[in-house]
């Protein structure tokens, strides 16, 4: 993508947007940014990029055409440097500060897109920074009701997009190949017990293989557990912790099944990539997730910590091919919506709304 001639900028937004991250990981939040960052820069809208140097955003967004990445340095200082984009684009919570610094040295609007569920901090100050951005984005409606509990701020509604990710179907049957088992059941997320449940996935699949018994589980990423539920995993057996993966589309291509045990979700990106790969879903309702992944339609939904029942219902789509598929092709369809060029339109009109009013307020989701 980053190679193609960028398209001439139709959206009436002349200005360059300042896109501040602090992100060092893979997370969710990361790989929307580089989403969005990729598909304005499509448009001929030119960006600038601060984010924590030789990171992960940084060395995937170097080169990218119409995109100038600048590494940070200091949290609320970094306002003050001389990136007087005509609006700033923050990405998380300490990207915030140097988006509001910015405002108040400056001048500069700045809009915050919030991709995460995790409480703000009961302090005056967050909830100020917060009130005094032109606009406040929330990734789900959870994530937006969240929002306006603790600040008292609206926020509107904007999905994140899959990744529009591309397989091979050599190598996704050169994967299936190397697992050797049948069914293949996985899931894609850091490797946190307290975030994404890999140890109840562990536990559900111990039963999943009463009905299956050559079945595997991959679960692909890293994380501060992969330790603990490595020796979780000795005693069930048929269990395979795969890593990042480059190729993470032919990885995911290659289930039977993703199994998305989540505490607590925003919204769960890989679930949308998988919906667009036609990998049917099993998964926690929590969050966002079943915004998305609505039960008896583009997925099954179970109760958070409920392992029997993720189990069962893993074995329910495994077992029943007509279920399996109509969930398939629904969820394929919604995902469709959901697309980089979607999500960069949605927010181009906002620049676009910022830039010609500054502060705005917005009632209806995007």
């Amino acid at each position: 993508m980053m190679n193609r001639l960028p398209q001439e900028n139709q959206v009436g937004f002349s200005g360059r947007v300042v896109h501040a991250s602090y992100s060092r990981g893979r997370r969710g939040g990361a790989q929307q940014t580089i989403v969005l960052v990729r598909e304005l820069a499509e448009r001929g809208i030119p960006q600038t990029v601060l984010c924590a140097p030789d990171t992960y955003l940084e060395k995937t967004l170097t080169n990218v055409m119409n995109v100038e990445t600048v590494p940070a340095r200091v949290v609320g200082m970094d306002g003050l440097r001389a990136l007087r984009g005509t609006i700033w684009h923050a990405h998380d919570k300490k990207a915030v500060y140097s988006a509001w610094v910015s405002h108040l040295r400056f001048g500069t609007p700045y809009l915050v897109t919030r991709h995460d569920l995790n409480p703000l901090s009961r302090r005056f100050l967050p909830k100020a920074v917060y009130r005094r951005a032109a606009a406040v984005i929330g990734v789900s409606d959870a994530v937006c009701k969240l929002t306006f509990a603790e600040t008292g701020r609206r926020a509107c509604r904007i999905f994140n997009a899959h990744r529009s990710l591309r397989q091979d179907a050599v190598e996704v049957a050169r994967i299936r190949r190397e697992i050797s088992g049948n069914p293949i059941i996985g899931q894609v997320a850091t490797l946190d017990i307290n975030r994404k449940g890999q140890h109840h996935l562990i536990a559900a699949f111990s039963r999943i293989k009463q009905s299956f018994p050559n079945a595997r589980l991959v679960l692909m990423g890293a994380g501060p557990d992969e330790a603990a539920l490595s020796q979780q995993a000795e005693s069930v057996g048929g269990v395979v912790f795969a890593g990042f993966r480059p190729n993470i589309a032919d990885w995911t291509a290659a289930l039977d099944l993703m199994v998305y045990p989540s505490k607590m979700d925003a919204l769960a990106s890989s679930l949308l990539d998988a919906m667009y790969l036609k990998v049917p879903i099993v998964a926690n309702r929590v969050g966002g997730i079943p915004e998305i992944a609505k039960h008896g339609e583009r997925a099954l939904l179970v109760e958070r910590g409920d392992v029997e029942g993720l189990a069962e219902a893993a074995i329910n789509l495994l077992t029943h091919q007509d279920l399996k598929q109509r969930l398939v092709d629904n969820a394929y369809l919604f995902s469709l919506k959901l697309t980089g060029e979607a999500m960069a339109s949605a927010y181009a009109d906002l620049y676009t709304k910022i830039h010609n009013r500054d502060m705005i307020s917005i009632d209806d989701n995007i």
